[in-house]
């Protein structure tokens, strides 16, 4: 069928090769990429607008359709979200979210030589540059990213620490790092990793992470039981989950 007569909510497959795929929503195309390996479940990823759709070995190709088009709302909303987010965000007046609250960047140039970064009470980002070195997207991302590692490192090793009382559950060890695919990780040792974006979010939802990471050193997996483990420790986790994947 043509786009033009796609209703609302009808996606269309157009049959590709095995590796490039394409969907119609809303009169737009989107590409999606399948990768096949030796896994259990199906995983769909998107970044920087790309969707890569990563089945099992053996999944049969009408599964993956299935799949896909069960998940085309969000697949579309995380598509338009990025794209938002990489238009204009890195400059005077971008905005940038912290423990659930937006704040707005300023730049301002002052007489030192090093770049200074800070967010004050009025949810303003203040970046200082130094007069004559070039505000540019890059140096930008750079001093965001340092300020989000230095919020990260103050915000979340308390909460992780809430985290452990409440289920009881301790980590062998831990620790903050830049992620792409995840919000968290937990190794078969017990080991777990935090990505530091995590801090974009509230409290609440921070904590459902941790707790959902912990959660794997009793059940590594996302068996009935691991979610029951979940819900134990936090009645609300559902809410705290779908507003991690709204965003």
């Amino acid at each position: 069928m043509h786009p033009k007569n796609c209703t609302q909510f009808e996606v269309h497959f157009l049959k590709g090769s095995e590796g490039v795929n394409q969907l119609y929503y809303n009169d737009t195309i989107y590409f999606y990429h399948i990768n096949r390996a030796q896994r259990k479940h199906l995983y769909i990823y998107i970044k920087n607008g790309e969707i890569e759709v990563r089945a099992p070995q053996k999944m049969s190709f009408k599964k993956i359709e299935k799949a896909v088009y069960e998940k085309r709302h969000w697949i579309v909303e995380k598509m338009r979200l990025q794209q938002s987010r990489s238009q204009n965000n890195y400059e005077e007046g971008g905005q940038f979210q912290i423990l659930g609250k937006t704040y707005t960047l300023s730049i301002q140039p002052w007489d030192k030589k090093r770049i200074k970064i800070e967010r004050n009470a009025e949810k303003k980002i203040v970046l200082f540059f130094p007069y004559g070195k070039i505000a540019d997207e890059e140096n930008i991302r750079k001093a965001i990213e340092r300020l989000y590692r230095e919020e990260a490192n103050k915000i979340l090793p308390p909460l992780f620490s809430q985290a452990e009382r409440i289920t009881g559950i301790k980590a062998f060890s831990w620790k903050i790092k830049k992620m792409s695919r995840s919000w968290g990780l937990c190794k078969r040792n017990g080991c777990i990793s935090i990505n530091w974006n995590l801090i974009r979010y509230t409290e609440d939802t921070i904590l459902y992470v941790l707790i959902h990471e912990l959660c794997h050193i009793k059940h590594f997996d996302h068996s009935k039981e691991f979610w029951n483990l979940v819900e134990y420790y936090l009645p609300e986790y559902k809410l705290q989950k779908k507003n991690l994947h709204s965003q």
